[in-house]
């Protein structure tokens, strides 16, 4: 059974997103670029230098888009400074008939690049106009793979939209020619029969299809639709020896499809059994909740024992990680009528969890209370749950109570570091600072291993420099650096180490540390700030600081061992070409992530041009922050440009201008802005509701809207990028005028309210504006505020001054 623990107390500032933010996940880009800037795309360039301002015409959506996310490898290794012109893949003997094939695919894509601008259109709108305009091309391309591909264009375009004879005779159409993609004309045109109910049809294409096409992405998705015409036609033997000969790698959608082929081949037992495990085994798969509308149907149901303790906990498990805690209740709820005497108290824990995940404080309290109080894990997690709800109720003494009980009965467990933790951060909201910092101590003494112990460490220093005890905090800025090397916490450590020399005039050791963290921590929010001081300072002969000898150096970046060119022979690769001209982005970046499990970075840097090309610049992004990590801790110098272009984009960089100059703002504060809270995607939604580029919420768009005199708005158009940055960098300039032209100030209540910061600057005096920066209690805040102040600073070193 999975068990629950605390959240991560201080992720990453350099990738944390704030939970205002949080995106829609697979929401294919709204807006299209111009024909002209597909024209110019460079082969070699990951992004535009910049691109006009899109359309606003509604955008359909793609059913089939892929939900894989891109595979990660190590440090990306690609260069155009330092070029190699094989592979880890490439260099592997090669067939001359494979040779051959890449070669056909490599023509076929030179001859069809310029399908693909009007394609994507396609794919993306499916207007009439579009329709049109793709099959005048494959009437001008005549019994050739490039007129093949646009037929292609036209069937798939059909296809998303349900329309599934126009599909099939445009597929049909492509077959002849279609070359290396006729698995995919195969599978769409059989999987379009059986959609569209004739599923005879759909036997010459799907059966044998895994034989036919052995490396085809839609292997799988071939053999279940065959299964589905097998059934449609009343061959339910021949669907359950296909099925039955398919079962490894295991699959809901194969097990499911079997227990129906078994109920209808009169195994009806056998049926009930399989459809059984599908719902037990496969939760949050569509499968389940039909598996278990189809064993209602059943009778034999009846007569299968009852569903064991294990079955249960496999369900509820899934069930919790995917946050449906009221079913997931349910599943723990049956197990304890199964739990030995040893499992009780684990699964009341679970339930307990569910119950408070739902904010069900009542129900989750009397949970708890059936735990018995053993001193056992239980016990003590038991507790932890007991103090989040005091802490939630602002139960101070309830919560004191309960840290003497779990000190004396769990002394070393972990539950009690967490209970530490949540009372510790409840007296820094409070400003009960003194309080906080005695919890905090305890913690990274008590656990001195623990991965709690680096922030706690870090917040008693920080607590304690701000109580004015500067003997002490430097004891711990020093500590923070020689005992946690390689924490998030060290940079702020040495940067605050660094200020106390120099309000000693110790000028030698201030530039030592902020050497340091210049050269460590490349493009840290501490490091841009070190990097400030020195340039001000005054002169002073190098000093040796012990501390330091612990912090090590800049990740490097292997020259010698990148990969700049994608090997011409690689079948994936050109295939996925192939699809890109098709309009399919979709469809090209499964087959790159099919061809990355053994080969080298190069795939993800692809992956990323293949989205920008498409405009869907967050995705490529996204693809690239997989792909390169520690790229923060890096040189500007030290990556190729190509990769900073794709890491830090300047999509819609007229409009981002125009209306940035207009409110007197620096562009690339505002480029930083969106990165930080949409990655650059127009149709991002939070959880809040705030919307776009920018993420304003409907009331904030519809006030700025009024006052810049905007017609005919509604909220959908805040998902204009236009639209959007002109409303937000309105709106943004209002909070800095607010706050007196301090940057640091407008961004922390643009995430978190202007009353929250009026308060938190109120709650202290600052002597600049970074020591309030790094006093804001809300470490999403913190970290968003230093990220953006950060990624300002990385955009002006990737592009020099706008």
């Amino acid at each position: 059974m999975s068990r629950t623990g605390t959240d991560s107390v201080n992720e990453l500032p350099s990738e944390r997103r704030p939970n205002r933010v949080t995106l829609n996940e697979v929401s294919p880009s709204r807006f299209v670029l111009p024909l002209l800037a597909f024209l110019l795309l460079l082969p070699g360039s990951i992004l535009p230098a910049q691109d006009s301002t899109s359309s606003t015409a509604p955008k359909k959506k793609s059913t089939t888009s892929s939900t894989t996310a891109p595979k990660s490898s190590s440090t990306t290794k690609t260069s155009s400074a330092h070029k190699k012109t094989t592979s880890a893949r490439s260099n592997k003997p090669r067939k001359k008939a494979t040779v051959a094939r890449a070669h056909r695919l490599k023509r076929t894509f030179v001859a069809s690049s310029d399908l693909r601008p009007m394609a994507r259109q396609l794919v993306e709108f499916r207007t009439p106009a579009a329709y049109s305009g793709v099959e005048t091309y494959a009437h001008a391309h005549a019994g050739t793979e490039a007129g093949a591909l646009a037929w292609f264009a036209i069937g798939y375009a059909h296809y998303l939209d349900a329309q599934y004879p126009a599909a099939i005779a445009a597929m049909q159409k492509a077959q002849p020619q279609i070359g290396e993609l006729n698995d995919y004309t195969g599978f769409f045109i059989g999987n379009a029969y059986v959609l569209s109910n004739n599923p005879e049809e759909s036997f010459a294409y799907l059966r044998d299809f895994g034989t036919r096409f052995p490396d085809s992405l839609y292997s799988h998705d071939a053999l279940i639709a065959y299964a589905k015409a097998l059934l449609a036609t009343n061959r339910s033997g021949e669907a359950v020896r296909l099925l039955e000969a398919h079962r490894t790698p295991a699959s809901a959608e194969t097990e499911y499809f079997l227990g129906k082929a078994y109920v209808q081949n009169g195994q009806l037992r056998a049926g009930a059994e399989t459809l059984r495990r599908v719902y037990y085994s496969y939760a949050t798969n569509y499968t389940a909740d039909n598996a278990a509308a189809d064993l209602k149907k059943i009778p034999e149901v009846a007569t299968l024992p009852p569903p064991t303790y294990s079955e249960h906990e496999k369900r509820a498990d899934a069930l919790y990680k995917a946050r449906h805690y009221p079913a997931a209740a349910d599943e723990y709820k049956a197990m304890l009528d199964l739990a030995g005497a040893t499992q009780q108290s684990a699964v009341l824990i679970q339930l307990a969890n569910c119950y408070m995940k739902d904010g069900n404080t009542r129900e989750a309290r009397a949970v708890l209370d059936r735990i018995p109080d053993d001193g056992s894990d239980a016990s003590a997690e038991k507790w932890y749950q007991r103090a989040e709800i005091a802490r939630n109720t602002n139960d101070e003494e309830g919560l004191a109570t309960i840290l003497d009980h779990m000190r004396a009965t769990t002394p070393k467990s972990p539950w009690l570091e967490s209970a530490l933790l949540t009372s510790a951060n409840m007296y820094l909201l409070s400003k009960n600072y003194d309080h906080a910092i005695d919890l905090y101590r305890e913690i990274h003494v008590r656990f001195p291993a623990s991965s709690k112990a680096s922030y706690a460490h870090w917040k008693c220093a920080w607590l304690t420099y701000r109580q004015n005890r500067p003997e002490q905090a430097k004891k711990y800025f020093e500590e923070q650096v020689e005992f946690y090397p390689g924490t998030n916490e060290v940079p702020n450590a040495m940067y605050w180490r660094a200020r106390m020399a120099e309000d000693d005039r110790d000028y030698g050791m201030a530039r030592a540390y902020y050497q340091k963290l210049a050269d460590r921590y490349r493009n840290y929010y501490y490091s841009v700030l070190a990097r400030k001081r020195l340039a001000t300072m005054p002169s002073a002969p190098a000093v040796t600081v012990a501390a330091l000898q612990h912090v090590g150096t800049a990740p490097s970046y292997d020259a010698d061992a990148q990969i700049t060119d994608p090997p011409e022979d690689d079948l994936h690769y050109m295939r996925a070409r192939l699809l890109q001209n098709a309009g399919v982005t979709d469809l090209a970046v499964r087959e790159l992530q099919a061809g990355s499990a053994t080969g080298p970075s190069w795939e993800m840097l692809e992956i990323a041009r293949i989205y920008s090309s498409g405009g869907e610049y967050y995705r490529a992004l996204q693809a690239l922050k997989h792909a390169i990590s520690g790229y923060f801790a890096m040189d500007v110098s030290a990556l190729p440009g190509e990769y900073w272009h794709g890491l830090f984009p300047r999509p819609y960089w007229d409009a981002l201008r125009r209306y940035s100059d207009e409110n007197g703002l620096d562009p690339y504060l505002v480029a930083a802005l969106i990165r930080q809270v949409s990655e650059f995607n127009p149709e991002a939604i939070s959880h809040a509701n705030a919307y776009g580029l920018m993420q304003l919420l409907p009331r904030t768009g519809k006030g700025e809207a009024k006052k810049e005199g905007l017609q005919h708005y509604s909220t959908d158009s805040l998902l204009d990028p236009t639209t959007n940055i002109e409303l937000g960098t309105r709106y943004f300039r209002q909070m800095v005028d607010h706050f007196g032209g301090q940057i640091e100030y407008a961004l922390a209540a643009y995430n978190a309210g202007e009353q929250r910061v009026e308060d938190w600057r109120a709650s202290g005096t600052y002597r600049d504006v970074e020591e309030f920066v790094e006093s804001i209690p809300f470490t999403e805040t913190r970290e968003y505020v230093q990220a953006i102040v950060r990624n300002q600073e990385v955009y002006k070193r990737v592009y020099g001054t706008p």
